[in-house]
């Protein structure tokens, strides 16, 4: 089979922002690592729908970093959930969340590069937590290896999402819990190291997202319907049942309640000393630093919209719910991989899709 990269010219994707007026917005997206594959589909009507409803809501604050580091991802993974099981409507969510996280990316290793900060320092905690056959392949550094072996995992995912049996939906909710848990762990380390030590003479926004507890925070701009509905699993995590040595469910809550504090809290640390060092000689102009929290924010909201529903799957045998996680999950790691991917490319500097409001 003839395998061919896909973006190797910049695209250009126009739609009339209503029907009546005919004025136009434009969404460019630069040439970026894209092979054939089964799991993950660049839809471009959906894109541009997209935009258009974003340019109408946002107005004249809206650009180009905003809709596809923050609108684009969040509304993706809300719909994860919220629609019919459709494996090709899903892959059109998950092709959204690779070109943000592929972007994101590359910003990120541009808004970091006056601080000399090798890109391995950052992404070696999206390395540790993600599965073995995609770590080793994104040790090796090759977009095609890496890219592969994403959309295998990925499709993997979301197959058993889709058709498994409840206990292989359960097993998996409950082999990725850990992992996730150092993930949030780790965000949420980096996340309120950034906010409690800006670079000089930023004042960092104080009501971008809301935390009431560890895996436990809202942002008032971003209102997602599957996070909302998930939220009452933090009750049974955070008071257990009591154990009862005939109720399966009660001991996983303890269990799991267990992890939080080992593997979740426990990474925490991590997050802290890695970003420290980072920030540490900060160039970060105040825009870029605004960017880079909101961009953490919304990261740390995914990574706690893959738990609660894997929990409450893996905990009261919950078929939806276990489904629904793993749905997150691949979102998650989706998104995350694929930022990964753009951390270490060799994109020229200033690469970055465009959208046009009109």
């Amino acid at each position: 089979m003839k395998v061919q990269a896909l973006f190797l010219s910049a695209i250009s994707l126009i739609i009339l922002a209503t029907a009546n007026t005919g004025i136009a917005q434009t969404v460019t997206i630069p040439p970026m690592p894209f092979w054939d594959n089964p799991t993950i589909e660049i839809d471009e009507t959906l894109i541009l729908q997209l935009a258009s409803d974003y340019c109408s809501d946002a107005g004249g604050e809206a650009s180009s970093p905003a809709f596809f580091l923050g609108y684009l991802p969040l509304w993706s993974v809300d719909e994860l959930c919220q629609i019919s099981p459709d494996k090709a409507q899903i892959s059109k969510f998950l092709g959204n969340l690779y070109i943000s996280g592929y972007f994101g990316g590359v910003w990120l290793r541009d808004a970091l590069s006056t601080n000399n900060v090798d890109p391995e320092n950052v992404s070696m905690p999206l390395k540790q937590a993600m599965p073995e056959a995609l770590r080793e392949k994104m040790e090796l550094g090759n977009d095609a290896l890496i890219f592969y072996a994403l959309t295998c995992l990925v499709g993997g995912l979301i197959d058993v999402a889709l058709e498994g049996y409840n206990s292989l939906i359960f097993i998996a909710n409950r082999l990725s819990i850990e992992p996730f848990l150092m993930l949030y762990g780790y965000n949420w380390g980096y996340l309120d190291f950034m906010l409690e030590n800006p670079p000089d003479g930023i004042v960092p926004p104080d009501d971008l997202i809301i935390c009431n507890r560890f895996l436990d925070c809202q942002m008032p701009d971003a209102k997602l319907v599957t996070l909302t509905q998930y939220k009452p699993v933090l009750d049974k995590l955070y008071t257990p049942p009591i154990w009862r040595w005939w109720d399966s469910s009660s001991w996983k809550w303890l269990e799991m309640r267990t992890a939080l504090e080992i593997w979740g809290k426990g990474s925490v640390a991590a997050g802290e000393g890695v970003w420290e060092h980072i920030m540490s000689d900060s160039e970060l102009s105040e825009p870029a630093y605004n960017l880079l929290i909101d961009l953490s924010a919304r990261f740390l909201l995914v990574a706690e919209l893959s738990l609660l529903p894997t929990m409450e799957g893996y905990a009261e045998y919950d078929g939806d719910a276990g489904g629904c996680g793993l749905l997150q999950e691949a979102g998650m790691i989706m998104w995350a991989a694929s930022y990964f991917m753009g951390l270490h490319s060799l994109q020229p500097e200033g690469t970055f899709p465009e959208l046009c409001c009109p």
